[in-house]
This record gives C-alpha cells, sequence and structure tokens, in this order.
C-alpha cells in the first residue's frame, strides 16, 4: 500500500512538474512531430529530472572536490560570492511571493545566506590546505578578501531591506 502511495506522489509531482513547464512555456511535449506521444513525454520526464537535478546540485552548499589547483579554487570562490545577491534576491522574491514581508524574516534569510556561504569559504581554506602549488599566505589572503566582499555585500543587502521596510510601514 505504501508503495502504491510512493508511485501515485511521483505521478502527481510529475503532473504538476510538466504542468509547470508547460505553463513556463518550456515544455519539450509536442515539439517535435516525428516523435511519438509516448517519446514526448519520456523525453519530458527526463528532462524534469535533469533540471531538478540541477537545482538541487546549484542549491547544495559549494563542495571543492572538482578544483585541481589554486587558480579553480580561486575562480569557484569568487564565483560565488560574486552571485551572492543574485541568490539572495531570489530567496527574497520567493519569500515575497508567498506573502511573506516581514523584514525580520527578510533579513534572517540573508543573514543564513551570509552563513552558509561563509561556512564555504572555511571548506575551501581546507581545500586549499591540500594543493600543493601556490603559497598557502597568498591563499588565505585572497580567501580573507573575498570574505570581507561578502560581508560587505551582506551589509549592503541588510541595509536595502532596512530601507525598504521603513519606506513600507508594515500592517
Amino acid at each position: 500500500m505504501r508503495l502504491i502511495t510512493l508511485l501515485a506522489g511521483y505521478a502527481a509531482g510529475l503532473a504538476v512538474a510538466m504542468k509547470y513547464r508547460k505553463d513556463a512555456g518550456t515544455s519539450k511535449l509536442d515539439t517535435d512531430p516525428n516523435k511519438s506521444k509516448m517519446d514526448s513525454i519520456i523525453d519530458e520526464i527526463v528532462d524534469i529530472h535533469k533540471s531538478a537535478y540541477a537545482d538541487i546540485k546549484s542549491t547544495v552548499t559549494a563542495t571543492w572536490e572538482e578544483v585541481e589547483d589554486l587558480d579553480g579554487l580561486k575562480a569557484k570562490v569568487m564565483t560565488m560570492v560574486d552571485g551572492f545577491v543574485a541568490e539572495v534576491d531570489g530567496k527574497i522574491t520567493e519569500l515575497r511571493t508567498r506573502g511573506e514581508i516581514q523584514a525580520e524574516v527578510l533579513e534572517k534569510t540573508v543573514d543564513e545566506s551570509l552563513a552558509e556561504k561563509e561556512a564555504a569559504i572555511e571548506s575551501a581554506r581546507a581545500k586549499a590546505l591540500t594543493l600543493a602549488d601556490g603559497a598557502m599566505d597568498s591563499v588565505d589572503t585572497f580567501l580573507t578578501e573575498a570574505t570581507k566582499k561578502l560581508r560587505a555585500t551582506h551589509k549592503k543587502l541588510k541595509t536595502k531591506l532596512a530601507k525598504e521596510a521603513a519606506e513600507k510601514p508594515q500592517a
């Protein structure tokens, strides 16, 4: 009985994902007249799973296993730091879409995102210790600067949220 319930939930999730993709205009159903309906559905299901995997992979805290040298580590850290604003703005937009407009909740989201990124930078520092192709003091300096940039961006975001909260009194 549990297996049937699990399968029904999975099928319902696929149906919702297909509907969402159709509404968003990213569906691959009925785009190729040479494919049968079943092949189109299978392609759609595979694409849903690929995009879900990509979404999950991007939300997981940055891992550094695939980094093989310090330049790669620096590039990945800077990409993470530079993407901080867009990531936090996306989370705030999602919260506001769900009706959450309290400044405290939005600021907590910004703080949590900062903590995640700082933890990722510390794990990058640990990875840098395993790489022997550069001077550790230069890497340490770089990671410290990346943390400072992250915190400065965090401060700007919090200031922006405080300004918005002051302009729009909460009910």
